[in-house]
């Protein structure tokens, strides 16, 4: 990645692959722990493409992806449905081999709170993965969209979907997706156990997570205290935020404190 902004500093400014690139890839590949330092190049780089008076439509397309990409990953409603309108008429038609555009059309509509369309979408993302055998990106289909009906309490849709993800991302060395799967798979089997001290379904990861946090450990020391990857913890700390409406770990900890899941 620094390769790669080093090549668009030296790009004259304006919109070209050097820019548009760049801001769809950064959102795209990048971990959670560096994101908002990335983020910030990938969107200036999209600005970069975006303002130009000349309308390019492939890089324009870009540009976009890589916004959208940074919408969902900050949950963000308002910007992923401006740009689900943005995106939708054309990205259908743009060929696009990186990522689904039906799975980027499914999430955005997520985010925006609009379960129906999002649905919509990620069959069609699952049905075309399916027939063009694109197996990497089918296998973040699959998660994703039991993701989504786990949202929704469909356990039921929601467990053979993940175990095709975890299956496929263990055979192919796809480590970062096959952790988020195992996560996800053990809350949809965890979340028929869960009582009403712990009613936003936190998963027995999430709680010991959720422990530390309110022994006050930072992140680094979570990762060691539980042997996973500082990107896991940071992915657990966000969904501990997330289920618990929490706005910080402060939060966290008192909401653990009020439904004594630590006890």
């Amino acid at each position: 990645l620094e390769w790669l902004m080093e090549t668009t500093r030296m790009a004259p400014q304006g919109p070209s692959l050097e820019y548009a690139f760049p801001a769809f890839v950064i959102p795209l590949t990048i971990g959670d722990s560096q994101r908002d330092q990335w983020f910030a190049r990938a969107e200036l780089a999209a600005e970069t493409v975006l303002s130009a008076p000349v309308d390019i439509p492939l890089l324009t397309v870009f540009a976009r992806l890589g916004l959208a990409l940074i919408a969902i990953r900050s949950a963000d409603a308002a910007r992923a449905n401006a740009l689900y309108q943005a995106l939708e008429p054309g990205l259908v038609s743009t060929p696009i081999s990186i990522i689904s555009s039906q799975r980027v059309l499914g999430l955005l509509s997520q985010v925006a709170g609009k379960p129906e369309v999002a649905i919509g979408h990620f069959e069609t993302a699952l049905s075309d993965c399916r027939k063009s055998d694109h197996a990497s990106e089918l296998a973040w289909t699959c998660h994703d969209l039991a993701a989504f009906q786990l949202s929704r309490g469909d356990h039921a849709t929601a467990l053979p979907l993940v175990d095709e993800a975890l299956k496929t991302s263990r055979e192919m060395s796809m480590q970062p997706l096959a952790e988020r799967a195992m996560a996800l798979k053990e809350q949809i089997v965890g979340g028929h156990n869960t009582s009403d001290s712990n009613p936003h379904r936190l998963t027995e990861r999430e709680i010991d997570v959720l422990r530390l946090i309110t022994d006050g450990k930072t992140n680094n020391e979570i990762a060691e205290d539980l042997s996973i990857s500082i990107n896991t913890v940071f992915r657990h700390v966000s969904n501990i935020l997330s289920k618990t409406n929490a706005s910080n770990r402060t939060e966290a900890a008192a909401y653990a404190s009020r439904h004594r899941l630590l006890s």
